[in-house]
C-alpha cells in the first residue's frame, strides 16, 4: 500500500527534466486530476436547462421541488382592474432605495432594484457584494415604495444549505459563485479540458509507434532464428 500511495503521487507531479513524452503523459494525467472536480461541477449542473426531467430530479434531490399548479377546466380571465393612483403621496426615488437598502445590508455592493407598478405597493432591491472573492449571490429587501419601511429581508446565508445550492447552480456552472477568484479558476480548468485531447492523441500515438517498433523488433528476431 505505501508503494501505490507513493506511485500516485509521483503520477501527480510533472517531471521538467524529462523528456517531452514524459512531460506530456504527466501534464495529461496531473492536470486531468486537478481540474476533474470542477468540470464534474460544470457536466452536473449543466444538463438543468436542457432536459426538464434532469431539473426536476435534482430539485428533488436537494428537496426544494415544487409541483405545478394544475388548471382544470377553463379558466375565464377577468378584466384586470385598474386601480386609481394617488399622486398625492410621494413616490420613493431611486436614491431612496439605494440608501434604505445600504441601511438593511451594511456593505458595498451592486443594486438591481424592480420598480413596483401602479397596483403594487412594494419595491424589490437586490444587493450582491463586489470584491475579488465577491459571491455572486444577492440579498434582497422589500420596501413600501410610499413609506420606505422595509417589509422583508431575504439573507442568502441565511437560508438552509440545499437552498442555497438551489439558488447558486447557475454561478457553480458559469464559475461566478466566488467572483473572479472562481472565474480564473474555471478559465484554467477549461484551457486544461481543451488541451486534454491533444495530449491525449499525443500518447496515443507514441503507443502505436512503440508497438510497431515492438512487431518489427519481434519480426527480425524470427528471422535470424529462422
Amino acid at each position: 500500500f505505501p508503494n501505490r500511495v507513493k506511485s500516485w503521487k509521483q503520477g501527480l507531479k510533472i517531471k521538467r527534466n524529462a523528456g517531452w513524452k514524459r512531460i506530456n503523459h504527466d501534464l495529461h494525467n496531473s492536470l486531468a486530476f486537478y481540474s476533474l472536480f470542477f468540470l464534474l461541477l460544470m457536466g452536473l449542473t449543466g444538463p438543468q436547462w436542457s432536459f426538464e426531467w434532469y431539473r426536476t430530479g435534482m430539485q428533488k434531490t436537494l428537496r426544494t421541488y415544487k409541483e405545478k399548479p394544475v388548471n382544470k377546466g377553463t379558466a375565464v380571465k377577468e378584466e384586470p382592474q385598474i386601480a386609481s393612483v394617488d399622486h398625492s403621496r410621494p413616490v420613493l426615488s431611486i436614491a431612496d432605495y439605494m440608501g434604505i437598502a445600504d441601511k438593511a445590508l451594511h456593505y458595498t455592493g451592486n443594486y438591481s432594484i424592480s420598480i413596483p407598478g401602479t397596483t403594487d405597493e412594494v419595491a424589490a432591491v437586490s444587493k450582491t457584494r463586489i470584491g475579488f472573492f465577491a459571491p455572486a449571490a444577492s440579498d434582497r429587501v422589500s420596501i413600501d415604495k410610499y413609506s420606505g419601511e422595509v417589509t422583508r429581508k431575504d439573507i442568502f446565508r441565511e437560508k438552509p444549505f440545499n437552498e442555497r445550492v438551489a439558488g447558486s447552480i447557475k454561478a457553480i456552472h458559469v464559475g461566478t459563485v466566488y467572483g473572479s477568484f472562481t472565474k480564473w479558476i474555471y478559465f484554467f480548468v477549461c484551457l486544461i479540458a481543451t488541451s486534454l485531447p491533444v495530449t491525449g492523441t499525443l500518447i496515443w500515438v507514441n503507443k502505436l509507434k512503440k508497438k510497431r517498433k515492438r512487431a518489427v523488433a519481434f519480426n527480425v528476431r524470427k528471422v535470424q532464428y529462422a
